[in-house]
């Protein structure tokens, strides 16, 4: 290999590992979002299975009563609120599953990855 050849290899090996190592800080920061979004899927699993049935009819027994849901108070006033409110039949659940199929799509592109 000439000079020429080998300064090109080693200038395309240096941008390499200076972009591995700038996806390695990526890699980290990603590690930690994964820690507190498991934070908050426990917190919302916990909710839904011990206090989630509970809060849909008490809300319903407000309602019933001519007082404003507070379903409705709490996804109008919270930031950011998503798609649906909290006491809807299907919101907790399927934000569940799609937060499961995510992590599982992810497996799949990350074990091949490890060798």
């Amino acid at each position: 290999m000439g000079n020429k050849e080998l300064l090109n290899k080693l200038r395309a090996m240096q941008t390499l590992y200076a972009r591995i190592d700038q996806d390695n800080k990526a890699i980290e920061a990603f590690t930690q979002f994964l820690i507190e979004s498991k934070q908050r899927c426990d917190a919302l699993s916990e909710f839904y299975e011990n206090e989630w049935q509970d809060a849909v009819e008490e809300d319903d027994s407000r309602v019933e009563k001519g007082l404003p849901s507070l379903g409705i108070e709490a996804y109008e006033s919270s930031a950011p609120n998503g798609k649906y409110s909290i006491l809807g039949e299907d919101t907790i659940w399927n934000a569940l599953v799609d937060h499961r199929e995510s992590l599982l799509k992810l497996l799949k592109i990350i074990v091949p990855m490890i060798d």
